[in-house]
C-alpha cells in the first residue's frame, strides 16, 4: 500500500510539474508586437535574385541609417530618429502606420502597403511584389527589435 501510494504520488507531482512547465504566455497582437519597444532597420533593397535575403549588392541603406531608431506607436505614428549619425540636417522623420483591418498580413506604411513576411518579438520584415517594366520585382524591408 505504502508503494503504490509513493508511486502515486510521485507521478501526480510529475503530471502537476509538467502542466506548469507547459504554461503559455498569453497571444500578443500584432500591434502590440510593434508597439512595445523600439527597432533597427538592418536592410532594405530589391531581391533581384528572388532569394529573400537583401544581398550586399542589393542593400540600398546608407551607412548613416545603420544608427536609425524606429517607433511604432499605437496612435500609428511611426516615427524615424536618426540617431547621431545623421544623412542631413533633420534629426527625425513621421509617418503613418496601420495594419491593415481586413487582411492582419499587410501593413501600410504611409501610401505603401506591404505584405508581413515575418513580425515576431525580435524581427519584422515586410515586401512588395509588383511587374515593372523590367519584369517582377520584390522590394523587402527589414527591422530588427532592440534590446
Amino acid at each position: 500500500m505504502k508503494r503504490t501510494f509513493t508511486r502515486s504520488f510521485a507521478l501526480l507531482l510529475l503530471f502537476a510539474a509538467v502542466l506548469t512547465g507547459c504554461s503559455k504566455s498569453p497571444m500578443q497582437t500584432k500591434t502590440e508586437i510593434l508597439t512595445r519597444g523600439t527597432w533597427t532597420m538592418v536592410y532594405y533593397g530589391y531581391d533581384d535574385d528572388f532569394n529573400w535575403i537583401i544581398d550586399n549588392y542589393e542593400n540600398l541603406m546608407y551607412s548613416c541609417e545603420q544608427d536609425d531608431i524606429w517607433s511604432f506607436n499605437p496612435n500609428n505614428e511611426l516615427t524615424e530618429d536618426e540617431g547621431p549619425v545623421r544623412c542631413g540636417a533633420a534629426t527625425g522623420f513621421s509617418f503613418n502606420w496601420q495594419l491593415s483591418s481586413q487582411d492582419n498580413n499587410q501593413i501600410m506604411i504611409d501610401d505603401r502597403t506591404y505584405i508581413i513576411k515575418t513580425l515576431d518579438n525580435y524581427t519584422l520584415e515586410v515586401y512588395i511584389e509588383y511587374r515593372s517594366a523590367n519584369g517582377p520585382e520584390r522590394y523587402i524591408k527589414k527591422w530588427v527589435r532592440n534590446a
